[in-house]
């Protein structure tokens, strides 16, 4: 879409009559220079009204640019947030850009839209900032009548030359002065604001209730496990590989073993067959049944230090996401 597409470039449906005809008689197709909002110049675009409560203070533009400082107020004077209860301890402040962002319309009174409104950072004191956005629940609860801050637009980027931190906790208080005992602290990763369990088939055609948010995985735990468990593996297959030999050995000696024949005295099996037999037998109790104990008590080790709760999990305690 060009710069000068008709309807990208003069958007003027929503103004009064007597505003587009004061557009239409600055724009100019054959002189770019006389093209309204070139260079930054004043542009005149539909712009609602804003319905100020009497507390607010309102610093706004011809562009539908705004700055509201009052109480928190999701919506109408009469509505949601407690503003409108008289309630104290409740300073907000909401920077909006594109109220009636998909239509907007000059000469129409707007209240606050968290769902329509083009882009918004929102500052309350106290507010209930997840029922302002409609977000589920999640892993951390719902935040009610405490200080938030909410952040929505058609796109969100955090860009820190240096680094990024997002950090869950920290505090012993909240806002209010009140102790946090919350269990559920930590950072949720939610996609499409969708947290509600699933239910999926198994191969063996079993339902199975499936939770969609989960603890994320921990890396340098995950790969300790791994490489745990391959330790493990690997010392399975020496056994096996110990025992396959003795086998093969006890298959031998029992291949090569011979009776005299009729001229001589005849040898019981046993004679011949016997230390091998026993032999093979003492190996196979040392190296498949005499370990069989300790390497149960080393998987039963493994699954409780890795895949268990505790400071070795592979699992996070705190962080989730879907």
């Amino acid at each position: 879409m060009g710069i000068f597409d008709k309807k990208a470039a003069f958007d003027i449906e929503g103004l009064p009559e007597e505003s587009q005809k004061i557009v239409k008689e600055r724009q100019n197709p054959d002189n770019i220079e006389d093209l309204s909002g070139i260079g930054c110049t004043a542009l005149q675009e539909p712009v609602p009204t804003y319905n100020k409560g009497d507390c607010e203070v309102v610093l706004n533009n011809d562009n539908n640019a705004w700055i509201v400082l009052g109480r928190d107020r999701p919506g109408s004077k009469f509505g949601d947030g407690y503003g409108p209860q008289g309630a104290t301890g409740c300073g907000s402040i909401d920077l909006v850009v594109g109220r009636m962002s998909a239509n907007p319309k000059s000469g129409v009174y707007v209240d606050p839209n968290f769902e329509s409104d083009a882009a918004r950072i929102y500052i309350s004191q106290k507010t209930d900032i997840d029922k302002n956005l409609d977000l589920v629940e999640g892993g951390v609860g719902l935040s009610k009548a405490k200080s938030g801050i909410g952040i929505k637009a058609d796109s969100v980027r955090l860009v820190g030359r240096e680094g990024v931190k997002i950090i869950a906790g920290g505090s012993k208080k909240n806002s209010l002065g009140g102790k946090i005992r919350s269990q559920a602290i930590g950072i949720d990763l939610i996609g499409a604001n969708d947290d509600s369990p699933k239910t999926i088939m198994t191969d063996k055609g079993i339902p199975k209730a499936v939770q969609p948010l989960q603890p994320m995985v921990k890396g340098d735990n995950l790969v300790d496990a791994l490489e745990e468990l391959v330790e493990q593996i690997e010392e399975l297959n020496n056994r096996m590989n110990r025992f396959a030999k003795a086998q093969m050995k006890y298959n031998r000696d029992l291949l090569l073993h011979t009776h005299e024949g009729v001229a001589g005295p005849v040898l019981p099996p046993f004679s011949s067959l016997g230390p091998a037999t026993i032999g093979t037998q003492i190996k196979h109790y040392f190296n498949t049944l005499v370990k069989d104990w300790p390497q149960k008590i080393n998987f039963r080790a493994w699954k409780n230090n890795y895949l268990k709760k505790g400071d070795l999990s592979i699992l996070s305690k705190h962080n989730r996401t879907t």
